[in-house]
């Protein structure tokens, strides 16, 4: 964050420097990029550490807390605010976030553990773990396609609510581990079988993804940006931290698969507990 103030800057003339740097909260910049370096090296230290956490694991988790409460603090005095607190605090946008922090961080760790499970589990190889993932981004651009047309008629929360189901669906089905021979007594080959399974999350989160990012956009037509904004911060903060928690989660488990499949169903049941945040989110649509 602070590299990209200082290269916006440098790029920017001498006369206009001063006036954009006073709109610019650096301050906060410094203190949300500080937190989540902390808290996510306090993540890794303690995954590479099974037996055991470090003194120095605990220090870096004392000093994204202490980080992210002055973050609150300055936000709530600053002139220009990186994070506008009153979109934090109101119900309708509270709810949006709270659904991209935790939609974030169940759909990044799922998807960055598929080839890794794949190479695990079924004994795949890179190309062919890599190949179990294609599936799933073409029909996340089909459905994402179509949920976009269909945004006015469905509204925000059936798209969204249709799209965790989905999803969880195949987290659960995910995390029974099953193989070509073992499911229905169909034979498809275990990478047939697994890219299904995982191009099933693809449909669901193509169905939710252009539902969730629009919702509570058209509350406050002047600060679409910062909403906007907003949205993808808790996003990517939700990918970063909960793909570094996985890990956390499985360096603890002695068999790898098995690890996994027990994530994945648990992100499974997290989705579901995300339904109920739904229905706090405004299903009006402009």
């Amino acid at each position: 964050g602070l590299a990209l103030i200082v290269l916006g800057l440098l790029v920017l003339p001498k006369g206009n420097i001063a006036a954009v740097s006073r709109r610019i909260d650096a301050v906060g910049a410094g203190l949300f990029s500080g937190a989540i370096l902390a808290l996510l090296y306090a993540l890794t230290s303690w995954a590479n550490r099974p037996e055991g956490i470090e003194a120095m694991t605990l220090v870096f988790f004392a000093v994204g807390a202490v980080l992210l409460v002055t973050l609150v603090w300055h936000e709530g005095r600053a002139e220009q605010p990186m994070i506008d607190l009153a979109l934090v605090r109101a119900r309708p946008f509270l709810a949006v976030n709270i659904f991209n922090l935790v939609l974030g961080a169940a759909i990044f760790g799922f998807f960055s553990f598929i080839p890794y499970y794949a190479t695990v589990a079924y004994g795949m190889t890179a190309g062919q773990s890599g190949l179990v993932l294609t599936p799933r981004s073409l029909a996340m651009m089909i459905t994402s396609a179509v949920s976009s047309f269909l945004i006015i008629r469905l509204r925000y929360r059936l798209p969204m609510i249709i799209g965790l189901a989905i999803i969880a669906a195949s987290l659960f089905l995910l995390g029974q581990g099953y193989h070509s021979e073992s499911m229905l007594g169909f034979n498809m080959g275990d990478l047939a079988l697994l890219a299904t399974l995982v191009m099933l999350g693809g449909i669901g989160m193509g169905i939710a993804n252009p539902a969730a990012n629009n919702a509570a956009l058209d509350l406050l037509p002047d600060k679409i940006a910062a909403v906007a904004g907003l949205r993808g911060m808790f996003r990517s903060v939700g990918g970063v931290l909960g793909t570094a928690a996985l890990a956390l989660a499985l360096s603890r488990a002695s068999d790898k698969a098995q690890g996994l499949e027990t994530i994945f169903i648990v992100l499974g049941v997290l989705l579901l507990l995300l339904i109920p945040v739904v229905f706090l989110i405004p299903d009006k649509t402009r």
